[in-house]
């Protein structure tokens, strides 16, 4: 009972309020750019920005140090990662040329709430004296709390760029939808159309509130490994994310959030050699493809390196890795200096 009266600590809590506005705001406006038409490889390409605004934030922020073969990393990195998301993207049927530019700034802007979440995160975490996972749980809350929030603001969103034509029903959580399993077109048209659950010619059952078609397994036809799971998709979601946003948050304790971005480099490696064969039952097959992703892993190493020489470096010279003199250090040459001064007035 103390670790959770620590850990639900009301003044603590508003401490957090900042970057979980970043991480709600975060997932927001990542949700309104999917519902303007933007896909899954356009969001993996354009999301890679994080990394260069990561390394500039961090470095001008919290005034970190990085070495030359560090940068050289990050650009490496970077440029494949986005060569990676524009091969699979120009290789898929459903590539990222249907997305608006305000759809894709969408992106951009989430990518750059995250870094200064993460930063933010980063920061308060290493000066709480607490464990990390209470200071999870305060992160948690004040990230719910924005994302209550955001919820009637989405919808709002949605409802007054209705004449664009990218306008979905199920954007707004008071508009009646139907659940996922609803193979009937009609259903599913956008807002201020006649293809709607206010139709008559929508023959699915439609309802309205925030926790409409939570129960719905897999759609039909898509991911055919998830049909044999009789979890439902959303639980699944919750989890996924629940777990990477604490391994996200334990490595920006751990290290900071340049590093964070570098690992997360990796995550293509895992969608498209694992999590793209067990979805759609397609194995890779494109040569490009293949050797742009092993880039990935090969100059996160070379980050790794270098940072690992930063630091041995830093430590010969006595200093930490932002390039200034230890406390300790610090604390004895004061000691020294007043010593001396001590001495000369005698």
């Amino acid at each position: 009972m103390r670790g959770v009266r620590e850990a639900f600590n009301l003044r603590k809590i508003a401490k957090c309020l900042l970057p979980g506005f970043f991480f709600a705001a975060s997932t927001a406006l990542l949700s309104m750019a999917y519902s303007q038409g933007v896909t899954a490889s356009m969001n993996m390409v354009l999301g890679k920005i994080y990394t260069p605004i990561a390394a500039f934030a961090s470095r001008w922020i919290l005034k970190k140090f990085y070495m030359w073969l560090e940068w050289m990393s990050l650009i490496i990195t970077t440029l494949a990662s986005v060569t990676f998301g524009a091969l699979q993207a120009g290789g898929g049927a459903a590539g990222g040329g249907g997305a608006s530019i305000f759809a894709m700034s969408l992106v951009i802007v989430s990518a750059t709430s995250s870094v200064f979440a993460s930063l933010s995160v980063e920061r308060i975490l290493k000066n709480e004296t607490s464990c990390f996972n209470i200071n999870k749980v305060r992160l948690d809350v004040a990230s719910l709390m924005w994302s209550i929030v955001f919820l009637p603001i989405i919808g709002w969103v949605s409802v007054a760029t209705q004449d664009s034509g990218h306008s979905r029903q199920q954007d707004a959580f008071w508009n009646l939808r139907p659940p996922d399993s609803c193979q009937d077109s009609a259903c599913w048209g956008p807002l201020g159309s006649n293809r709607t659950c206010s139709s008559e010619m929508c023959s699915c059952e439609c309802s309205s509130g925030v926790f409409v078609a939570w129960n719905s397994l897999a759609p039909p036809g898509q991911a055919p490994y998830l049909q044999h799971v009789l979890v439902p998709i959303v639980y699944i979601a919750i989890a996924v994310n629940v777990f990477q946003g604490w391994l996200g948050a334990m490595v920006a304790y751990k290290f900071s959030t340049v590093e964070r971005a570098i690992a997360d480099s990796f995550s293509l490696l895992l969608v498209f050699f694992v999590g793209e064969p067990l979805l759609n039952a397609r194995m890779p097959d494109d040569a490009a493809l293949n050797i742009v992703a092993f880039i990935v892993p090969l100059s996160a190493a070379c980050f790794m390196v270098g940072t690992a020489e930063l630091r041995k470096l830093c430590e010969l010279c006595g200093l930490d890795i932002r390039g200034t003199k230890k406390k300790e250090e610090t604390q004895v040459e004061e000691e020294q200096t007043s010593s001396d001064s001590g001495e000369d007035r005698e």
